[in-house]
């Protein structure tokens, strides 16, 4: 089933990859009650809840992505406290992956598309690669 649903979506987005991720998770946010009319078309509230929740479920993804770090050993970080901490890459990377459906529904309730998210990274990263340059 997920087989098919991706064939089908890559034939709209192509091999667009953060298209593909747009389209799959909203899709997949469209089974929700709250949302079976569209995440977009959500009432004012329940809007507002779920942007509550995505914003605090975002945060404890990346608070969980850090915990697989060493961000607590004394060898690599200053005043660290934690001897035996050790990285755990795989979990770090599943993390940052739960992360990321939190961010892109975040994108998708106020209608940002794949398309706009990527061109306002183009120029932000104008903007601080300029910033980096200049000393800023």
């Amino acid at each position: 089933m997920i087989a098919m649903d991706l064939n089908e979506i890559k034939s709209i987005a192509g091999n667009d990859m953060l298209k593909i991720i747009f389209e799959m998770q909203r899709r997949l946010q469209g089974k929700m009650p709250v949302a079976t009319n569209g995440i977009e078309n959500m009432s004012d509230a329940d809007k507002q809840n779920f942007i509550n929740q995505m914003y605090i479920a975002l945060q404890v993804e990346l608070g969980e992505a850090i915990q697989e770090t060493q961000w607590k050993n004394p060898k690599l970080v200053k005043f660290g406290w934690k001897q035996t901490q050790e990285l755990n890459l795989m979990k770090y990377k599943e993390e940052l992956v739960d992360a990321l459906h939190f961010f892109v529904n975040l994108c998708l309730v106020f209608g940002i598309t794949a398309e706009e998210l990527y061109k306002g990274y183009l120029q932000k990263n104008k903007v601080n690669a300029n910033r980096q340059r200049d000393g800023y």
